[in-house]
This record gives C-alpha cells, sequence and structure tokens, in this order.
C-alpha cells in the first residue's frame, strides 16, 4: 500500500486489526507513516457493512444505494470497485463516478467533497 494515499483519519489494517491513522510524518514532501513498517500497512476493502459503520443507511427498496445526509453512494454495474457518488451543494446534484475498492479512497474522496460544499457554504 503507498502510504503517500493515506490521510489522518483513514482506516487500514495493520495485520489482524484494524487502525485508524494518527500519525503522519513530511518527508521530502510526501506522507509516510511514521515508526511503522509500510508492508504491514493494508487497505481495508470498502463493504456496504464499512459503510454502515460509518453511519450511512441503506435507501429505502434500494439494495445497492447508501445515503447520509446529502450524500449518496451505491455501486455502478457489475463491479463493486466502480461507484456512483451523488451529492447535493445549493439544490444541485452532482453526480461523479469512481473506482473506489478501498475505504481510505472513499474517506478521502468524501472528505474533499464535504469540505468542499462547507467552503462553499461559508462564501455565501
Amino acid at each position: 500500500m503507498d502510504a503517500k494515499e493515506l490521510r489522518l483519519g483513514n482506516l487500514i489494517r495493520l495485520g489482524d486489526v484494524e487502525a485508524i491513522v494518527s500519525i503522519l510524518e513530511m518527508h521530502n514532501g510526501t506522507n509516510s507513516i511514521n515508526e511503522l513498517n509500510q508492508d504491514m500497512i493494508e487497505p481495508v476493502r470498502l463493504t456496504t457493512d464499512i459503510l454502515q459503520r460509518f453511519s450511512f443507511k441503506k435507501k429505502e427498496g434500494n439494495n445497492i444505494t447508501w445515503y447520509l445526509d446529502d450524500f449518496e453512494i451505491g455501486w455502478y454495474g457489475n463491479s463493486y470497485a466502480t461507484w456512483k457518488l451523488n451529492y447535493t451543494v445549493d439544490g444541485k446534484i452532482t453526480e461523479v463516478y469512481s473506482q473506489i475498492e478501498f475505504v481510505h479512497q472513499f474517506q478521502n474522496i468524501y472528505d474533499d467533497i464535504t469540505r468542499t460544499k462547507s467552503q462553499q457554504k461559508d462564501k455565501v
């Protein structure tokens, strides 16, 4: 796993244990995990069980779409790795299709979108 993809708060696996990234150091402009062998770090696969742990709810009558506030995620096509994200900013719905296989990838996209939404609301 490439530690440059990780941010504080990301869920990862260290052997048999799930862990949350809480220590990052900057080395030559890139993130690296402090005092951990990067070979020990494994990504956690994104599943509907994980979405539930993050407080997402299953959309009524729909087995493939989950929501939290005005953010929806559902798999698209025949692959669990392709996800469709819908989010609303100022009444406008935006759709994004993304290859998301692991929890940290979803967390990073979700954080980017919700941070952007928050910044847009602050400008109003």
